[in-house]
């Protein structure tokens, strides 16, 4: 599946559910989708799970992760159902394979880009990438108005703006 299907499937998600501001409604977006979304104490290392129990599809998220790792979870678990993409990596996604970008199936990455496209959509950051230099303090500041990673940030930011820019994410 090529990325303008994945973002453009992302981009019909939130218009049919109506979202329109930052920061985006996960819940809400679970929710129009038929999911109960519960966080819950799961094993060390593993962001959540979706599974189907009794008719009603549930999304399981960490409590124990950060809550801008939480919505990206529940977002790449919504993609597999969009998307129609089966999970490679099982049934409970690892928290540090959210974080890599080599090594990981084209469906686990796809799922990603529709995550990222939910959590910072293009019409909303756009503007913004007019309006705001690229600089830590502005992707620090749109990081905790669309309550995303700053790396997701970045990376949105950097697409949108029409100036030639480049970020390097490091440990």
């Amino acid at each position: 599946m090529d990325e303008n299907v994945v973002i453009s499937r992302a981009r019909k998600l939130l218009k049919d559910a109506g979202i329109k501001t930052a920061p985006v409604d996960v819940e809400a977006l679970a929710l129009h989708l038929g999911f109960k979304v519960s966080r819950m104490e799961l094993p060390e290392g593993e962001a959540g799970s979706t599974f189907e129990r009794r008719g009603q599809k549930h999304i399981w998220v960490n409590n124990k992760d950060s809550v801008v790792r939480q919505r990206f979870t529940i977002l790449h678990e919504i993609a597999h159902h969009v998307l129609e993409l089966p999970s490679l990596h099982g049934e409970k996604v690892p928290s540090d394979e959210l974080e890599r970008f080599t090594g990981r199936p084209h469906e686990e990455i796809a799922c990603d880009t529709f995550a990222a496209e939910c959590l910072v959509p293009w019409a909303m950051i756009q503007p913004l990438a007019e309006d705001k230099d690229f600089t830590l303090e502005h992707l620090s500041e749109l990081a905790e108005h669309f309550q995303a990673s700053r790396s997701c940030v970045a990376s949105k930011f950097a697409q949108a703006s029409e100036g030639h820019l480049a970020f390097v994410v490091a440990e």
